[in-house]
């Protein structure tokens, strides 16, 4: 958690998110694997990526560094690396610019401990050189000429087999190291001729710069190979030859049989330059010859490698110390499907099991398909019916048909569509009647429309009302999936044995929106940005945030009837208008309204059928398609211009969606939301350690959420219920039923301990019931807050993590002590045979921190009540006998209780089954009948105990 918080920047979180991934309920690992791939597609960047302050502030920068122009320094270095400034950050460079700032320019003494010791050139190693190496060097033993004129031959060939130039001085290098007692090897060479070129110490500003760049990497910045290299530079300049290689050129290095390498293709557009060098390229083209069929295989790893490069992926293998420029394409390819492999490889890891490979290349395959369509001809849309259409076969199709239009010098629309998307004048006047043919249909001149008639037009196919609708749905389909085939999507879908490329884009999406409700960024986290949004805008009235908020919810419940308001609104005759929906929305509330939306059919059906035709069906379902664009798209600033005089209620979902989409958002109220969430990140990794701990008992990964609620509830046990019964009061809907809620809790868990069946069931209920105040307080809430949701979610998580504990037989029961209501924690530790033991805790204002432990022995029951204050202890000893009696499980069992008084830690007293088993690691099978008394037992103890606290009532 720490790592991911001294890496994770509001940058990153918004890269998270398009990937449809959640920074508070996302586990950490993945987390850190988004965080990596977000730094590689900043590394050739220099973009603009201030973050608001996502760390420290100015001051804290300044004190930390030593300097304004140091600290300035290293806030300008993170940022151009897309690292956040936190307190370690800034730590471990100015450590290392210190450490720097002792250095010299290493001489022979440092140079040969460098070397001797096998040593990387880092900063850290450099210092061990100079203030260890100097100081012990005793000069070297000087060789003859006749020495290494014996040796002469053997040096140039080691100079040569290292690619390195023959020259006077490696010559000499070479002499050096064998007059030191260094191997002369290829890698010594290498390292002595860089510790050469060494100016030390580097200027503040660079060793700065080079240490943020370590830190973005993963590596400490003391720890960073110090190579002299550009490797910013070379990515960029390998990726140029890549995207502007000419076929001459490439010709000229398959006919010179030399490999296809990076390098030659440079050497090649020099020399075809620099001799004005005529190649042709087309002679053999299609040739069955040697040389034609070179140049075909050539052609293709080309485009695969322009398909897989980019600067960033060329860094990233230059780090590693691979040679982009002289490595061959087809291997260079390989290894860079291989760093894009590690990519989904991580994010399909879970449970430290590694995936499949099939599984991570399906993965990849995905993405890369996707991706590509995306940028194909949306006339293959037209090929085939779509219902018939899989990913992979609509990609064939798309490939196919780019290819024809490539060949001719033709331009095209692509498939997936864009804001103020420019066709260009070649595909404006091949379809210039389009607006004409819509008019004499009688059908609106909308976007969708048109593209539909252009599509239909291009395959021949009838323009007829029906036709457009069906093609308009359709491409609605393709664009959907486009938005749902996320990294976060996709791996769900592999990991339970789908294969997106074989389901049609109805599947896709169906089981898309399955996954994000389940697994996305939730509902909760959605209204909350929106209120957050609002809330930063103090430009805005109360009446007009009153305004803003019912957009929201009025459209949410039109989206959820699934539908059936639009098919009550054919029905009737009326136009697919916001006004109208919203309208048949809150008539529902005062009839049944019996109308759906069936996927199946493919449009809006009533459930007598009657009166709509197929292509008002096939348009009912379209628009409820793009219902979903405007819920799934709406943000105050989207919807901002269509409030005035309530315009977007007379515009149809196909309208609003579209406009919206034209609507820039609004950058700093984003980047100010996403530092909040970075801030949720600081803080739960500043959770205690027993905060992780706990959740790994319970099995539950670490997410920022999690770690929040956990530590949240472990600080203050009672707040769950607290929390729950104050929003139920807040909400004009629930506050009567508040105590009929209080009540039905109470009782649930109060009749609940005695199987953990039953008490797995009274948690259901608890979880039902915080769902429920969730629901209704996002939906009518008038004064509801960003901060009001926080809470809510917080409590959600927390009962989550209580529904996991019951699974371990840790429970948090509701109980009403001396008018406080109080959650006690109770743990059941099961012993062997028939013992075990009941491990309690709880707190309030009165008694203050009460901890328990009551043992069921063979013949007796025994144990210890402890108090923080003597007052508290005082009233349970009042209370001894009348406890002891309650706490006998059977007539006359001994009971013997000790009462104390002393701190107590916030988790009580905690065992673990450990504690009473011969074999921990492999637990003896219990008999069914001492099971079944060991559950009556224990439970019954717990049950006393609560009936005990009770008591205090009276």
């Amino acid at each position: 958690m720490l790592f991911a918080s001294d890496h994770t920047t509001g940058k990153d979180v918004k890269a998270m998110e398009e990937d449809g991934f959640s920074l508070t309920d996302t586990e950490i690992p993945t987390v850190v694997t988004e965080t990596d791939k977000m730094k590689m597609r900043l590394a050739k960047s220099g973009e603009d990526i201030s973050y608001f302050g996502d760390g420290l502030s100015d001051a804290q920068i300044e004190a930390m560094a030593g300097s304004t122009a140091m600290a300035q320094h290293i806030e300008s270095a993170l940022n151009t690396v897309n690292i956040p400034v936190t307190e370690n950050n800034v730590k471990d460079i100015t450590e290392t610019a210190n450490m720097m700032e002792e250095l010299h320019t290493p001489d022979e003494g440092s140079m040969k401990y460098m070397l001797d010791n096998e040593l990387p050139v880092t900063t850290a190693n450099l210092y061990k050189a100079e203030f260890s190496g100097s100081a012990t060097y005793a000069g070297m033993q000087q060789m003859t000429d006749l020495d290494y004129d014996a040796l002469k031959q053997q040096i140039e060939a080691v100079i040569s087999e290292s690619g390195m130039d023959v020259n006077e001085q490696n010559m000499a290098d070479g002499r050096w190291l064998i007059e030191n007692g260094i191997p002369l090897t290829a890698e010594n060479l290498e390292k002595l001729s860089t510790l050469q070129q060494l100016q030390l110490p580097l200027g503040e500003e660079e060793i700065v710069a080079v240490s943020a760049e370590a830190i973005s990497d993963g590596i400490r910045p003391q720890d960073v190979v110090l190579s002299g290299n550009d490797f910013k530079d070379q990515a960029q300049d390998a990726l140029d030859v890549i995207t502007n290689v000419t076929d001459e050129e490439l010709a000229y290095v398959v006919n010179s049989g030399e490999p296809l390498t990076i390098e030659n293709l440079k050497k090649a557009a020099d020399e075809i330059k620099n001799k004005d060098t005529k190649v042709s390229a087309a002679a053999d083209k299609t040739a069955y010859t040697k040389s034609g069929l070179d140049l075909l295989t050539a052609r293709r790893q080309l485009e695969e490698t322009r398909l897989k490069m980019t600067s960033e992926a060329n860094l990233s293998l230059l780090k590693k110390g691979i040679s982009i420029d002289t490595m061959e394409l087809s291997q260079l390819v390989e290894e860079l499907k291989t760093q894009e492999n590690e990519y989904y490889s991580r994010l399909l890891s879970g449970d430290g099991i590694a995936p499949k490979e099939a599984d991570v290349a399906l993965f990849r395959n995905v993405m890369d398909t996707s991706e590509a369509l995306k940028a194909m001809p949306a006339y293959a849309l037209g090929i085939h019916p779509v219902d018939e259409t899989t990913l992979q076969s609509l990609y064939e199709d798309g490939a196919a048909l780019k290819d024809t239009f490539e060949k001719a010098g033709e331009r095209y629309e692509t498939m997936m569509t864009a804001p103020r998307q420019d066709m260009g004048d070649s595909i404006s006047k091949a379809f210039r009647n389009v607006d004409d043919i819509l008019k004499d249909l009688d059908l609106e001149t909308s976007y969708g429309n048109q593209r539909a008639v252009r599509i239909l037009a291009y395959n021949q196919m009838e323009l007829t009302p029906e036709n457009i609708a069906e093609m308009k749905a359709a491409d609605e389909e393709v664009q959907r999936a486009f938005d749902h085939l996320k990294p976060a999507v996709v791996r769900t879908m592999i990991k339970e044995g789908m294969n997106p490329l074989d389901m049609s884009f109805e599947e896709i999406n169906t089981v898309s929106e399955q996954i994000q409700e389940e697994q996305g960024i939730t509902e909760e986290e959605k209204f909350s940005k929106y209120l957050y949004k609002l809330e930063q805008n103090k430009e805005i009235s109360e009446e007009e945030r009153s305004a803003y908020i019912g957009v929201y919810r009025l459209i949410r419940q039109v989206e959820k009837t699934d539908g059936a308001a639009i098919g009550a609104l054919l029905q009737q005759g009326g136009d697919i208008t916001l006004r109208g929906l919203l309208t048949q929305v809150r008539s529902a509330k005062h009839s049944a309204m019996d109308y759906q939306v069936d996927d199946d059919f493919g449009g809006v059906q009533t459930k007598e059928g009657a009166g709509i035709s197929i292509t008002e069906q096939i348009e009912g379902a379209y628009q409820k398609n793009r219902l979903s664009d405007v819920k799934d798209g709406l943000v105050p600033e989207k919807i901002a211009p269509f409030m005035e005089d309530e315009k977007w209620l007379s515009m149809t979902p196909e309208e609003l969606a579209d406009a919206m989409k034209e609507v820039e958002q609004e950058e700093e109220t984003e980047a100010a939301y996403r530092k909040e969430q970075v801030q949720e990140l600081s803080r739960a990794a500043a959770a205690p350690q027993e905060v992780y701990e706990w959740l790994e008992q319970l099995d539950m990964p670490a997410t920022v959420n999690r770690v929040l609620a956990a530590a949240d509830y472990m600080n203050n046990r009672n707040q769950v219920f607290n929390r729950l019964f104050k929003m139920a009061d807040r909400s004009e809907n629930l506050s009567e039923e508040l105590e009929n809620i209080k009540e039905k809790i109470f009782s649930d868990f109060a009749e609940a301990v005695k199987t953990p069946k039953e008490m797995a069931e009274a948690q259901r209920k608890l979880a039902d019931t915080a769902e429920n105040v969730m629901k209704t307080m996002m939906m009518s809430e008038d004064n509801l807050t960003s901060l009001d949701l926080q809470e809510l979610k917080m409590m959600h998580t927390q009962i989550a993590l209580g529904s996991a504990a019951a699974k371990k037989e840790e429970y948090a029961v509701p109980v009403l002590v001396q008018g406080e209501t109080c959650n006690v924690s109770l743990k059941i530790v099961r012993g062997e045979e028939k013992k075990g033991l009941v491990d309690i805790v709880f707190e309030t204002d009165r008694l203050g921190r009460v901890a328990a432990q009551l043992r069921a022995g063979k013949e007796k029951i025994s144990g210890y009540i402890a108090a923080e204050s003597k007052e508290t202890t005082a009233l349970f000893e009042s209370y001894a006998k009348e406890w002891e009696n309650l706490f006998a499980q059977e007539p006359g069992q001994e009971v013997s209780i000790s009462y104390m008084t002393g701190e107590i830690k916030k988790d009580g007293i905690r065992h673990n089954t450990e504690a009473f088993s011969k074999n921990p690691d492999k637990p003896e099978e219990k008999n069914p009948s001492d099971m079944e008394i060991q559950t009556k037992t224990l439970y019954g103890m717990a049950e006393s105990f609560l009936k005990a606290v009770k008591s205090l009532e009276r």
